[in-house]
Parts: structure tokens; sequence; C-alpha cells
């Protein structure tokens, strides 16, 4: 008889967290490449897939969480950034926690 490891809750939950961060985390360089190109060009003209390097990925978080961001003077720019900013936080926790709770059994 085979067993199938079916992945439980929590696995799904910390899957779900990172596809949502991702797709805001895409929002986000879209949203900057729409309504602040220049921006968008000083961070290393992001995409979520094309144009990734080590470069870019500091010049990003130093945005997304440093007070950068604020000089823009964009309500709905604030709001994307603190939603990058917990879900990222949330994500960590997560990913924290299960390690340090061995929330998953072992297989």
């Amino acid at each position: 008889m085979n067993t199938v490891y079916v992945a439980p809750p929590y696995v799904w939950a910390i899957g779900a967290t990172i596809l949502i961060y991702l797709a805001t985390a895409g929002y986000l360089m879209n949203y900057l490449k729409r309504i602040h190109p220049d921006t968008w060009i000083q961070l290393g003209s992001l995409s979520i897939i094309l144009n990734n390097s080590i470069r870019n990925g500091f010049l990003t978080l130093g945005f997304i969480f440093g007070r950068r961001y604020r000089l823009l003077n964009d309500i709905r720019l604030s709001r994307i950034i603190w939603a990058v900013r917990g879900l990222f936080v949330f994500c960590f926790l997560l990913i924290a926690a299960e390690k340090l709770f061995h929330a998953l059994p072992p297989r």
C-alpha cells in the first residue's frame, strides 16, 4: 500500500502567503513603473521575473523598508508598501514559527 503525502494546512498557509506577497510586490513594481517611473528606474527597472539582480534586490528592500517612499507623497504607494512589509514579515514569522515549534510532522 502506497501512502500519498499531502501537505498539512500549515504548508498551504505558507505557500499562499508567499504567493500573495509576490503578487503584491509585482503590483508595487508595476505601480512604480506607471505612476513613478523615475523611482522605478532608480531602483533598477524592477520586474518580478526579468531584470532581477542582487543590486536591484537590495535597492528594492531599502526602498520598501526605508523612508524614501514618503518623499513621493503618494498615499496609495504608502498602503502598498505597508502591505508588502506586512506580508514579508508574516511570511518570515510563519517560517520561523515552523522551525521553532516544529509545526510540520516528520515524513
